[in-house]
């Protein structure tokens, strides 16, 4: 199942209640173009998603769920560019 699948059936559920930043402009690389470029280096590589504005790591939590968290940082800011879901 793809990426947006997911997001998207999650969403339909209601499971999603929380900040997403894979639409956020000051995130290097999206869920689904980290898939991407995994799958073109069959596998081997690791492209971390990083908060250009504060240069630091941003992760999924849990693990396998395909939304992610902001950094502590933009958390408390609330950055408008953010899509939440409920």
């Amino acid at each position: 199942m793809s990426f947006s699948m997911l997001k998207e059936l999650l969403m339909q559920q209601g499971e999603l209640q929380m900040i997403d930043c894979n639409d956020c402009p000051h995130l290097n690389i999206t869920e689904e173009q980290q898939e991407r470029l995994w799958k073109m280096s069959k596998k081997t590589a690791i492209f971390p998603h990083v908060c250009r504005k504060y240069n630091e790591r941003v992760l999924h939590y849990p693990y396998y769920e395909p939304m992610i968290h902001p950094c502590p940082q933009c958390e408390k800011e609330k950055e408008p560019t953010y899509e939440t879901h409920h």
